[in-house]
């Protein structure tokens, strides 16, 4: 078990009222998506996304965050290896860091 950390509990509830607003749209829009393929429990793990909060507030890389092999996805997937550095920066930001990638 690891400790709660409040800010991360915010930015899933964060994340979840983004959900909620994407389950509105596509009812607004007549449902051109089967609704049971934007339910949250398909796309999000509150243990994983606060544990992977808590090891970039800790100073993690970004292979210890993703669990892949950095070099080989650099130069096998560039584009998504891009995203994620991205990503990795944005959560970097949002924990109190600097982006170094």
């Amino acid at each position: 078990m690891f400790p709660i950390d409040a800010r991360g509990v915010q930015l899933a509830t964060v994340f979840g009222r983004g959900i909620s607003l994407i389950l509105n749209v596509l009812a607004a829009s007549g449902n051109p998506v089967p609704i049971e393929m934007a339910l949250i429990y398909h796309i999000f793990n509150g243990k994983l996304f606060h544990s992977k909060y808590l090891q970039a507030k800790g100073g993690a890389n970004p292979g210890q965050l993703l669990e892949v092999d950095r070099v080989s996805c650099k130069t096998e997937y560039p584009v998504i290896y891009f995203l994620f550095c991205r990503l990795q920066c944005i959560l970097f930001i949002l924990v109190g860091g600097t982006c170094n990638c």
